[in-house]
């Protein structure tokens, strides 16, 4: 039995960093429903170990990051995106060639800003040229 909880560790385990890899490399997006599941099986199969061995701590962070997993999975199956994720998804469209149809101008002066003289990108910028810039100081319009 202790070779088949070691072995559901592992898969746990490598379901996790699988995952993370794919989200730091690009290839899966944070608010996927597929980056979800693996968070929520990865942790779940990891807990199972935790608490076999009795590493309380191992299992609580477990049962969180499946909770946190669940709550987006479900936010993701009911259409609902919280703003960073809605901003994510808008940075992945630009990424893509959306920004195409859309207009650069500047944000309204703060009192950071006043008296500054406002940045306008060159026709044909996308978000990832921007990228660099601090966040208050352009705004995408479509």
């Amino acid at each position: 039995m202790d070779v088949v909880i070691t072995s559901l560790g592992w898969l746990g385990a490598i379901i996790c960093v699988t995952a993370y890899g794919l989200v730091s490399r690009g290839t899966w997006s944070a608010s996927s429903t597929r980056y979800q599941v693996a968070n929520i099986a990865g942790a779940l199969l990891l807990c199972v170990v935790a608490a076999r061995s009795q590493v309380w701590p191992s299992v609580a962070s477990n049962i969180a990051w499946a909770l946190i997993g669940a709550h987006a999975l479900t936010a993701l199956v009911r259409g609902r995106q919280s703003p960073a994720d809605a901003a994510a998804t808008a940075a992945e469209h630009s990424a893509a060639g959306a920004t195409s149809q859309m207009s650069l101008l500047p944000t309204q002066a703060t009192a950071a800003t006043a008296g500054a003289r406002p940045m306008m990108a060159p026709a044909g910028s996308t978000a990832d040229d921007l990228a660099h810039l601090p966040p208050s100081s352009v705004t995408l319009v479509a």
